[in-house]
């Protein structure tokens, strides 16, 4: 067995029996079992008795002082654990103050352990993403590091950020905005938040993620009616698909950012993407269609003239008038 699987295994050994999670801070009952300790304070503040009971064997224990930050820790399970355990993530549980922060809030900025996330399962005002899922998400990530922070001015850190300029497109405090951007473009960060939002950018990412569904689905329609479809439909095809998937990930980033950020954090990353918003909101889906509808009246007028050449005036006049 390889080391790495002999270390896992041993950390598996070393769960609690509340949580179900490798112990943290662990405490052993006289009986022998062993829980961490904000689990075994929890079950034993539950129970509202002089004697507590293991959740295990429910064989009965003694807490000294009825507190049971007196119950002995298990230093031989805590010694190997801090062997096992690397550096640990230095993300602590907002609500033990023990547990590390396998969970974070995406509305109030904060690390849960897996034992407070299910005490907070009935609780609406937490919405909670397993810290791992953020790796697979790097703009949520950069939103939630960036609106964890305080809302300071990147140019004095012992300042509020109150400004948000415009010409320049960066956030600022009272310091700033007197000093170098006072004949600029600059409003209250609340006010240009405010203004960003009622440009209702996802909703125009979702209009035009929609548009280029349709437009593709009607080129595949086009393209099945030959049996061999020209190169350019293809590639056409292909680049309604790219475009499509570009707008679906714009969209989901400042669903996010809407929903989740600061208003600094907000004002930020979204000048980060605006470039790509209006790339994508610029594109005109239906320019194909328009080519295709002058090449059909190239082809009518065409047709008229041959017609016209052969046909009688009078009748010509008959049909024109």
């Amino acid at each position: 067995m390889a080391a790495r699987d002999v270390v896992e295994d041993i950390r598996n050994k070393l769960k609690c029996g509340i949580c179900l999670a490798v112990l943290r801070d662990a405490r052993v009952l006289t009986c022998g079992h062993t829980f961490c300790f904000s689990c075994i304070e929890q079950d034993y503040s539950a129970s509202h008795l002089t004697m507590g009971k293991c959740p295990v064997c429910r064989q009965s224990y003694f807490v000294p002082q009825r507190n049971v930050r007196n119950l002995p820790k298990n230093f031989t399970v805590n010694d190997v654990l801090e062997t096992l355990q690397p550096a640990g993530t230095g993300r602590l549980c907002a609500m033990c103050q023990n547990g590390d922060g396998a969970y974070i809030c995406l509305k109030c900025k904060l690390y849960m352990c897996r034992y407070c996330s299910r005490r907070t399962t009935n609780n609406c005002s937490h919405q909670l993403l397993p810290f791992e899922d953020l790796n697979s998400k790097p703009f949520l990530r950069e939103i939630i590091q960036r609106s964890k922070s305080k809302q300071t001015c990147p140019s004095h850190s012992d300042e509020d950020a109150s400004y948000f300029c415009q010409t320049c497109k960066r956030v600022l405090c009272d310091v700033c905005r007197l000093r170098d951007h006072l004949h600029h473009n600059t409003q209250e960060l609340q006010e240009a938040v405010r203004n960003l939002r009622a440009k209702d950018i996802p909703s125009l990412l979702e209009k035009k993620k929609l548009k280029f569904d349709q437009t593709k689905n009607s080129l595949t329609l086009q393209a099945s009616s030959y049996a061999s479809p020209p190169v350019e439909l293809q590639e056409k095809i292909l680049r309604y698909e790219s475009y499509r998937a570009e707008c679906s990930d714009l969209h989901e980033d400042m669903c996010h950012l809407f929903q989740f950020g600061s208003d600094k954090t907000i004002l930020e990353l979204f000048h980060d993407r605006e470039k790509s918003i209006n790339e994508i909101l610029s594109i005109p889906t239906h320019s194909y269609f328009k080519r295709v509808f002058e090449k059909f009246k190239h082809i009518v007028r065409t047709f008229w003239g041959i017609v016209t050449s052969f046909v009688p005036p009078s009748i010509i006049h008959f049909f024109s008038a």
